[in-house]
């Protein structure tokens, strides 16, 4: 007996999406809501569930009704990650009522926790006879004893908990957060870090973050899914992306976005044949300016399939000329990244640092 399990992006009712939620998801294509089918329907949770606007005031902070979980019902989502970069912004109390709204609707949750023992906790589900566990990571706001927050998926102590998960399970997912946004090729230490996952026992590996799609591999007979972009979210409606896309990273380092480029997405389809053995299949889809997804029609299917196949190639051959390419995009992005806010990353992560981030940081400088 086989499992199916479906992965899609990041979902945040906020915003416009946040005033009528059931509305929204009643109204989304029927051929996505076909895609969505399957034993276990996991997302990205890229939003507070609360009514509580944050202090910041920042419009780019995504929360939304607790009501809004009858919409993730409604869609058939069984569990979901907490681990991104907006599960905070509505700070500890926010993520409390986020978790507890999620429990009370039967959903799971998995990433992120008011302190370390809860950010360790897996989701482990029974289906058909086996059981599935679920992982995820994200190094933005790392969790400790008394801090809320997730792991880093480049950590030692994160490689040691999916051991550990994995051993408990017969197959293991691992979510995961990091990347430039709207850059459609991986980091190659993000690559780094999810061979690493798979070593240590991932049989899956879903990465979120860069709000667009990037390639899969197989490593060790593992999928890796570097992006699977958007599902439900208000950053791809006119007016709200050119405010975003003003601001990202890639912009300030000289490389303009295009409204196409985060309207990619895909949903992952993962059938679950026996313990440890799956068969992954990625499907594109697109976002339309509602922020909703939407299916594609034949003609544009093809040609969203072959530039998944054009990004995912260069992943089999490391010596591919491109990877230059992205090395100095990586090395760009990680030195504005320290040269805004250096010594606030070096003091909330002082217990994190190794020699390998130091000799990294000199290298980003140079």
């Amino acid at each position: 007996m086989s499992v199916t399990l479906a992965v899609v992006g990041d979902v945040a009712f906020a915003g416009p999406l946040g005033q009528d939620p059931i509305g929204a998801v009643r109204s989304i294509d029927p051929r996505v809501r076909g895609l969505l089918a399957a034993d276990i329907l996991v997302a990205n949770l890229e939003y507070a569930m609360t009514d509580v606007a944050p202090h910041s005031g920042c419009e780019f902070d995504l929360y939304g009704p607790p009501e809004s979980v009858h919409a993730l019902k409604d869609l058939g989502i069984n569990a979901v990650s907490l681990a991104n970069t907006h599960a905070l912004d509505c700070g500890a109390r926010g993520l409390a009522l986020t978790r507890r709204t999620l429990q009370q609707a039967g959903i799971g949750f998995f990433g992120a926790g008011l302190n370390y023992r809860e950010a360790c906790q897996p989701l482990l589900l029974d289906c058909k006879g086996l059981r599935l566990g679920f992982l995820a990571f994200h190094g933005g706001k790392v969790a400790t004893a008394r801090r809320a927050g997730s792991l880093p998926l480049d950590w030692g102590p994160s490689r040691q908990l999916i051991r550990r998960t994995q051993r408990e399970c017969d197959f293991l997912m691992v979510y995961f957060h990091n990347g430039v946004e709207a850059f459609n090729y991986p980091m190659t230490q993000t690559i780094k870090e999810c061979h690493a996952a798979v070593e240590a026992g991932a049989d899956l590996v879903v990465g979120t973050h860069p709000h667009t799609v990037q390639g899969m591999e197989f490593h060790r007979g593992a999928a890796i899914v570097y992006s699977v972009g958007n599902f439900i979210i208000r950053q791809v409606m006119p007016g709200f992306f050119e405010r975003w896309a003003a601001q990202t990273d890639l912009t300030l380092l000289g490389m303009p976005i295009e409204h196409e480029t985060i309207r990619k997405a895909l949903v992952v389809h993962c059938n679950v044949v026996a313990p440890r053995k799956a068969e992954v299949q990625c499907v594109p889809i697109r976002l339309q300016d509602t922020g909703l997804p939407e299916a594609i029609e034949a003609e544009d299917y093809a040609k969203a399939m072959r530039f998944f196949q054009q990004i995912s190639e260069p992943l089999k051959h490391p010596e591919d000329p491109i990877w230059r390419g992205v090395q100095e995009v990586e090395r760009r992005y990680w030195r504005l990244q320290y040269r805004q806010y250096p010594w606030l990353r070096i003091l909330t992560h002082f217990y994190r640092i190794r020699w390998r981030h130091i000799l990294h940081l000199f290298k980003t400088l140079k």
